[in-house]
C-alpha cells in the first residue's frame, strides 16, 4: 500500500473517532436530579428571604421548596408551574423534568405541592416592582 492510501484511512478513521465523539456528547442523557439530595430546603416565604441575602449559594443547587401553585402551563410535551401568591408578583418557576411529568396530572392551581430541582437562574431587583423569580429546571415531586 503506499503512503497516500495509508494517510488517507488513518485520516479517515480520526475523522470517524471525532465524530463518534461529538455524536455521544451531544446525545448523552440528562441528569435525573429526583433522586438526589436537596441542598437546600424552604419554604416559599423562606426563599424569598434568602435571595434578597444570597444569591450566589444557590446558583445550580438542587433545593427543594414548598409553596401554593398560583398558575399551571401545560403543552404537549412539558409542565411548567408557576409557585407564589395572587397578591405578590415574586414566584418560582419549576419546568418539570419530561420524566416526572406523570406525576404532576393532578396538580391544581391553588393546592400546595412540594417540589424539588435545580437552580438555574434568580432575577433579584430589591427596587422592581415586578417582584423576584428563581427558575428551577429538571423538578420533580419532593417525594423524600
Amino acid at each position: 500500500m503506499n503512503n497516500k492510501i495509508k494517510i488517507a484511512l488513518i485520516l479517515l478513521l480520526l475523522v470517524a473517532l471525532g465524530a463518534l465523539g461529538v455524536w455521544k456528547y451531544v446525545n448523552k442523557p440528562s441528569t435525573d436530579f429526583s433522586m438526589q439530595k436537596a441542598k437546600y430546603n424552604f419554604s416559599f416565604a423562606e426563599l424569598l428571604q434568602k435571595i434578597e441575602k444570597d444569591t450566589a449559594s444557590l446558583k445550580s443547587s438542587v433545593i427543594s421548596g414548598e409553596g401554593n401553585i398560583k398558575k399551571i402551563i401545560k403543552d404537549s410535551s412539558y409542565i411548567t408551574l408557576e409557585l407564589g401568591y395572587d397578591s405578590i408578583m415574586s414566584s418560582v418557576t419549576c419546568q418539570i423534568d419530561s420524566r416526572h411529568i406523570s406525576d404532576f396530572e393532578t396538580a391544581k392551581e391553588g393546592s400546595s405541592i412540594k417540589i424539588k430541582g435545580l437552580v438555574s437562574d434568580i432575577s433579584f431587583d430589591p427596587e422592581s416592582v415586578f417582584g423576584n423569580t428563581v427558575q428551577l429546571t429538571y423538578c420533580s415531586l419532593n417525594n423524600k
